[in-house]
């Protein structure tokens, strides 16, 4: 069988170039940005950042005395808590 006989159903050879339309623009992809979406991915990933540095530097007793540690964990938590749905999202973005 050669590729002269196989035929695509409902689409006609002639005028048909694929290498045009594999590249052209579905309806679907015509839709706006979610740039509300974005901007929160983006402010998540920050916060979780700046959370993450200053728990981390609350933890080690940079900031404030080491002895006031355990109340500081709770930064640091909130910080992971924060950073990684932002970053995954921001990732996707």
């Amino acid at each position: 069988m050669s590729s002269e006989d196989v035929r695509l159903r409902g689409r006609s050879r002639e005028g048909h170039d694929f290498r045009t339309a594999q590249y052209s623009m579905s309806p679907c992809s015509k839709e706006k940005v979610p740039c509300k979406s974005i901007l929160l991915a983006i402010a998540l990933f920050t916060v979780g950042t700046v959370l993450q540095v200053v728990g981390s530097l609350l933890v080690t007793g940079t900031i404030i005395p080491a002895e006031y540690a355990d109340k500081t964990i709770l930064v640091l938590v909130l910080g992971v808590i924060a950073f990684l749905p932002g970053s995954y999202h921001t990732y996707l973005a």
